[in-house]
């Protein structure tokens, strides 16, 4: 309506109600393009229909006004197309991390989760016919969903769980409040966080290794992490002071999602399985305090696989 009045009043006469009608339809195609590219026949033949309508020095105008909608619409194509290339890279570093993975909501349905999180989830039959978490265990799905109200309520800022074979570590969502993180892991699997990783990657005495080794690998308090390890409980929260310290964060939870997604710890006893391979593990600090961990390995005299 604004451009029509516009154009009036430049032209000294009324737009072609057709000629507004083409256009209007032209601009709706053109957003259309963003995510469906095989509009562009019907979109050309719009355009054909309109340059046909259009009179010189009047209606023309409303070919003009059509480009800074293709030029918005161009960046937001390319805007797209990035952060579809970033979600893809992003599917791929987790399928290669041998811990499951899953967002939640606090209905306990599934957003959605890497295959780890999927065949360790179906393989307890933890999932219902709608999609949401429902462990077959009563007690297990009692404390899963009192774990996920007490998230969601603030009342802890997150929660270790064992369900049968499985560990797993629910927590907040960093930018979205109505979503919670769920790591899973089997303790019964050989990809369990070792005291030696965490020494040689976080510069960890082997004390204070093992006891964020204990947090990762499924003991949810740090009466029992003391228990297992035959100290004190006010040892164990002295230890955890000089891990936080040491990994720049600042809570259990912030320690425990950090672990669980480095890519040295996750990737690397599985690598060093492996016969006959070089394994380096690499921590660079950030000047924004984030810490890059990668695990480089292969023939030494060869190319090095990341």
């Amino acid at each position: 309506m604004v451009f029509n009045q516009a154009m009036d009043e430049r032209t000294g006469h009324h737009a072609d109600p057709k000629t507004t009608d083409l256009r209007e339809q032209l601009v709706h195609r053109i957003y259309a393009m963003v995510d469906q590219s095989d509009t562009w026949p019907a979109t050309l033949s719009l355009l054909d229909a309109l340059c046909r309508c259009s009179e010189p020095g009047g209606d023309s105008d409303a070919i003009d006004s059509l480009i800074p909608h293709i030029d918005r619409a161009n960046l937001l194509i390319a805007e797209m197309e990035r952060l579809k290339l970033s979600h893809q890279q992003s599917e791929a570093i987790l399928e290669r991390i041998p811990i499951g993975i899953a967002i939640i909501t606090p209905r306990c349905g599934v957003i959605s989760a890497n295959r780890r999180a999927e065949v360790l989830l179906d393989g307890i039959n933890a999932r219902s016919s709608r999609g949401r978490i429902r462990i077959p265990e009563k007690c297990d799905d009692d404390e899963f969903r009192k774990a996920v109200a007490e998230l969601c309520a603030d009342r802890c800022q997150g929660k270790a769980l064992r369900c049968g074979h499985l560990n797993l570590w629910l927590c907040r969502h960093d930018r979205d409040p109505e979503r919670l993180l769920l790591f899973l892991s089997d303790h019964t699997s050989r990809h369990r966080i070792s005291v030696a990783q965490l020494q040689r990657i976080y510069g960890l005495t082997k004390k204070e290794a093992a006891v964020a080794s204990e947090l990762c690998n499924g003991i949810s308090d740090l009466e029992s992490a003391a228990v297992a390890l035959d100290i004190s409980r006010g040892t164990v929260r002295s230890h955890l002071k000089r891990v936080f310290a040491k990994t720049d964060t600042g809570s259990q939870a912030e320690l425990m999602k950090m672990l669980m997604l480095n890519p040295a710890l996750s990737l690397g006893e599985e690598l060093e399985l492996q016969g006959g391979t070089q394994l380096l593990h690499q921590t660079i600090r950030l000047l924004s305090a984030r810490t890059i961990s990668y695990a480089e390995y292969g023939d030494a005299g060869g190319t090095p696989v990341l």
